[in-house]
C-alpha cells in the first residue's frame, strides 16, 4: 500500500477512507470465470478454454473494448494539501485525511490520528510534514 499528496480544491468533497475514487474505477468490469474461478487455469487444463486463461469473461464484445478504451478521470487540481492511501489496485485509492490549505495543517492531523497505520514509519508531526513537503516538490 501506498501513500501520496494530493493537491486538490479547499473545498473538495468526497467521503475520507469510505470509498474509492469514483474516477478510477472502470465500470465496464468483465466478469470473474466461473470455470477457473477468475484463476484462467482449469483443473484438466493448462489454461480456462471458456476465458482463454485471462479469468475473466465478458457478457459482450462491446464491453471489453470499452472497458480496454477506459482513461481514469483525476480528482480536481487546487492548492489543497490530502493524502490519499492507494492499495495495491489503483481503482481502490481513496482520500483518507480531510483537505487542508497547508502542508503542516495536514502534518498535524496525520500525527494527531494516527495515520501511521497506513504508513508505519511516519509518526510526528515533523516526519508527517517533511514527507508532504518532499511529495509536494515532485507535483509542483
Amino acid at each position: 500500500m501506498n501513500i501520496k499528496v494530493k493537491r486538490v480544491p479547499l473545498d473538495f468533497d468526497y467521503p475520507i477512507n469510505i470509498m474509492p475514487w469514483k474516477g478510477y474505477h472502470n465500470p465496464y468490469s468483465g466478469l470473474p470465470c466461473v470455470q477457473c474461478d477468475g484463476t484462467g487455469k482449469s483443473f484438466e487444463e493448462i489454461y480456462c478454454r471458456v476465458c482463454d486463461g485471462h479469468g475473466i469473461v465478458w457478457p459482450d464484445e462491446k464491453y471489453r473494448s470499452l472497458a480496454a478504451g477506459f482513461k481514469r478521470i483525476e480528482p480536481p487540481h487546487g492548492p489543497g494539501y490530502q493524502l490519499w492511501v492507494y492499495p495495491l489496485r489503483l481503482s481502490q485509492a481513496r482520500p483518507i485525511s480531510p483537505v487542508f490549505p497547508v502542508p503542516s495543517r495536514l502534518a498535524s492531523w496525520l500525527a494527531e490520528n494516527n495515520a501511521s497505520a497506513f504508513y508505519p514509519d511516519l509518526y510526528t508531526q515533523d516526519q508527517w510534514d517533511e514527507f508532504i513537503r518532499g511529495e509536494n516538490d515532485e507535483d509542483d
